[in-house]
């Protein structure tokens, strides 16, 4: 799942190289943003589709888990089940306790990439429709 938005995003600087080029001419320029904009739109969508079915899985999940008598295993209840069996919390565990926690944990890598995916999109069409015109 996560390869797909590196994958654009690279497409994006070849794309955009080519764009960018004096060489290119017009109807060039606007085929290349075209793709890019087709290329952003469809990682987009990809990510939003993963995210629509993680979260499907999860409340299904969820509902199984109460079904069983078993405990929520969200992040939250994780760090829970970890003090109340007295077990230290190490590596990226710890986080859940320091200001990296708010930058790195708490912020949905989902709307960081879609913002970033966004960003291209509208540079795609702002650059596409500079072309045009």
């Amino acid at each position: 799942m996560w390869q797909v938005p590196s994958l654009s995003i690279t497409a994006q600087a070849f794309l955009f190289s080519a764009a960018f080029s004096t060489a290119a001419p017009q109807y060039a320029r606007v085929i290349m943003l075209v793709v890019g904009l087709v290329a952003v739109l469809a990682a987009m969508h990809l990510l939003a589709k993963h995210r629509y079915l993680e979260s499907l899985h999860g409340q299904v999940e969820a509902v199984c888990q109460r079904e069983l008598g078993w405990p929520p295993l969200f992040r939250e209840q994780l760090h829970s089940l970890l003090e109340a069996s007295q077990v230290a919390e190490i590596g990226a565990a710890r986080w859940n306790r320091r200001w990296v926690r708010h930058f790195v944990v708490d912020v949905p890598a989902f709307n960081v990439w879609m913002y970033t995916l966004g960003a291209f999109a509208a540079a795609d069409l702002y650059l596409l429709l500079r072309a045009i015109t």
